[in-house]
């Protein structure tokens, strides 16, 4: 959380939500590919997060 002058992860889901696409604001050549089940065990862990749905 923040502002857009400070660092970032932007988060993308792709056609389909079978892979997210993650980088960060300070690195944009630089994209992580995940599946979406790496995106909910990471998501998951992130404070305030909810269970991802049945």
């Amino acid at each position: 959380m923040g502002t857009w002058d400070e660092e970032h992860l932007e988060v993308a889901l792709m056609p389909g939500a079978e892979e997210v696409w993650l980088r960060m604001s300070t690195d944009r050549s630089s994209v992580a590919v995940w599946t979406i089940d790496q995106w909910w065990v990471f998501s998951g862990e992130l404070p305030g997060a909810t269970p991802p749905p049945a």
